[in-house]
């Protein structure tokens, strides 16, 4: 027996198998941050894949996919003709003789094939949806893959892979059209008289997984809008033009523009104030060229890959020329002292959770892994020096576990990072302030 081997950081506490279908909510699917609604391509969708390589007989395969919800059973269709209850996507097989019945009066059923769907009630499979952003697979490509499970036929495990892929000029429900078996679902401009496909859905193949003889995918490509990651509804995905975000960029901008203003009067009313000493929080202001300066100098050295000198880094002789002669106070040193332990530890903290991160992906790559593995597999998951072989699902919950916990801790360092960053700009805001350039400093 092929065991999948698992060596994880430590050994969590053994969880309850998880109980429960995973369903598709077509209205708020979100990948890597983007969300997107398809709840407009629910509904009964078909395609036909037409096989005349196998004579004397043709065989038409019909592939039905409803992304939102169930399909429903077909009225005067007997129940052992259709797929189960359950079914999201479904492929019935069928057969004749051209030669004998060219009218298509003696059609045979061949073959009812799930491929995916919730079967708590017969086999107690998932459809456990998996998404995944096509820009992360392609640069050029734009939409989302949707990854669907649960079905079995033939004691085959069934997969369904379904291209979302961003065409703002299609809904997604336009007619189908026929496809040939050995169609990629992508070639339809080809050179000639041929006319293109009129048809979002489009088949792309179905088979056994290269390496994995009890697994079959089917493979779909669905071109619409919808899965364009700026389409919005009322606009139809193209607008252009003064959006929510150019809204909140000019309010912010008068708003700020109002309070500098209204600072000032009240200022020069109330305390007689002149110069910078009329703007609101005019220190702050004062302070921002050095701040501006900071972060220029460090993407200067962040692209020159200049090395790290523990929080300094050494003045030019201009510079030292234009540095200030103000006097290092206790307070001041103490504040540079400070600033130095803030910056080595920030950079402590960037390095351990660049490691938990990939941790967290090494973690997800093996998930991924056992989503493949057979039910009937053994994983061993190492404890010390030794391994102990646990079933496939308590294996999933105790990667699930591991995955979860490693998230939290991400998440801690992740605020940890940020509060040292507040707390060194305003050193630095305050250091560049009493000293000019007669101080250097790189975070």
């Amino acid at each position: 027996m092929k065991a999948t081997m698992i060596s994880l950081l430590s050994l969590p506490i053994l969880l309850p198998q998880l109980v429960g279908a995973v369903s598709l909510a077509c209205d708020n699917v979100r990948v890597d941050g983007k969300k997107f609604d398809f709840s407009k391509l629910g509904g009964r969708h078909s395609i036909s894949v037409l096989d005349d390589s196998r004579p004397p007989a043709e065989y038409n395969t019909t592939w039905t996919i409803d992304l939102c919800q169930p399909l429903k059973k077909i009225d005067g269709v007997r129940d052992a003709d259709q797929c189960p209850s359950g079914t999201r996507v479904c492929g019935i097989v069928e057969s004749w003789n051209p030669a004998d019945d060219p009218d298509k009066k003696h059609i045979e059923l061949e073959n009812v094939i799930p491929v995916a769907g919730n079967f708590d009630a017969s086999t107690g499979q998932n459809l456990n949806p998996k998404f995944t952003r096509l820009k992360a697979q392609d640069s050029n490509s734009e939409g989302v893959q949707i990854e669907l499970h649960g079905g079995n036929y033939g004691k085959k495990r069934q997969q369904a892979v379904i291209q979302l892929q961003c065409d703002r000029d299609r809904t997604g429900n336009e007619q189908v059209k026929r496809a040939e078996e050995g169609d990629d679902g992508d070639k339809g401009d080809k050179d000639g008289d041929e006319t293109p496909p009129t048809g979002s859905l489009t088949y792309v193949s179905y088979g056994d997984v290269e390496g994995k003889e009890r697994i079959q995918v089917l493979r779909l490509n669905w071109k619409t809008k919808y899965a364009c990651e700026d389409f919005t509804e009322h606009d139809g995905g193209k607008e252009r033009g003064w959006g929510f975000f150019t809204w909140f960029i000019l309010i912010g901008f008068l708003g700020a523009a109002a309070y500098l203003i209204f600072g000032s009067w009240l200022n020069y009313n109330r305390y007689g104030a002149r110069g910078w000493d009329l703007l609101p929080h005019g220190d702050t202001i004062r302070d921002l060229p050095y701040l501006f300066k900071d972060l220029s100098r460090k993407v200067v050295d962040t692209v020159s890959g200049a090395g790290s000198r523990g929080g300094y880094s050494a003045l030019s002789k201009e510079e030292e020329s234009e540095s200030t002669d103000a006097e290092v106070t206790r307070e001041d040193q103490d504040k540079i002292n400070t600033f130095s332990k803030l910056h080595n530890r920030s950079k402590t903290l960037q390095e351990e959770l660049g490691q938990k991160q990939k941790d967290k992906e090494d973690l997800e790559e093996l998930s991924t892994e056992l989503e493949l593995a057979d039910e009937d597999e053994l994983v061993p998951y190492k404890i010390g020096d030794s391994f102990m072989n646990l079933p496939l699902p308590e294996a999933q919950d105790l990667l699930s576990t591991a995955t979860s916990e490693l998230e939290s801790e991400v998440s801690t360092l992740e605020e940890e990072l940020s509060g040292l960053k507040e707390e060194l700009d305003g050193l630095k805001a305050h250091l560049y302030a009493r000293f000019g350039k007669g101080i250097n400093l790189e975070a």
